[in-house]
């Protein structure tokens, strides 16, 4: 289990897949308990929704998370603006257009948009809806989770500060 948790315990594909629909049911329940209001990485990866990405003719699409709700801040992820394969942390995007990126590739514009983009500003990184508001907004939060998770765990959250699950244990 604690293995499991901190990276998987070495299985990729449709392993890991197959690990995490035996354990799903007792890993959600543990971790709701001791982190409501957030999900460990492996439901972000299998269970959570599913987004209808804008690149229907590319071999990832529809295996993303929908993505949490930008709130503010400065900074345009990669695949927005490059031919970059999207990432993501829990629903965030992990990658960057970086001044020095921006500087070589000279204008860059938004996919999407077509709005010029903007390299990330750690003065003013991007923030995110809290996981709270995520599931909230999507009817995933588990009976009785909503009165257990914090005052902090509805603020937004700059991207710096979102990862991985690092550890699978409490304090």
């Amino acid at each position: 289990f604690e293995v499991f948790m901190l990276d998987g315990g070495g299985f990729f594909g449709t392993e890991l897949c197959q690990l995490w629909a035996e354990c799903r049911d007792e890993i959600l329940s543990w971790w709701i308990k001791t982190n409501p209001g957030t999900r460990p990485t492996h439901w972000w990866r299998f269970d959570a929704p599913r987004w209808d990405d804008p690149w229907p003719d590319r071999f990832y699409h529809g295996t993303f998370a929908i993505p949490r709700e930008r709130i503010r801040g400065t900074g345009t992820p990669l695949f927005e603006c490059l031919a970059d394969v999207p990432t993501f942390d829990k629903g965030v995007p992990d990658g960057w257009l970086t001044s020095e990126e921006l500087e070589y590739y000279g204008s860059l514009t938004v996919e999407s948009t077509g709005e010029p983009a903007e390299a990330f500003d750690p003065a003013r990184p991007p923030t995110y809806e809290a996981e709270a508001v995520y599931l909230k907004r999507h009817g995933l939060l588990a009976k009785g989770e909503q009165r257990r998770i914090p005052a902090q765990g509805w603020e937004p959250v700059p991207a710096t500060e979102v990862h991985h699950d690092e550890s699978p244990v409490g304090p």
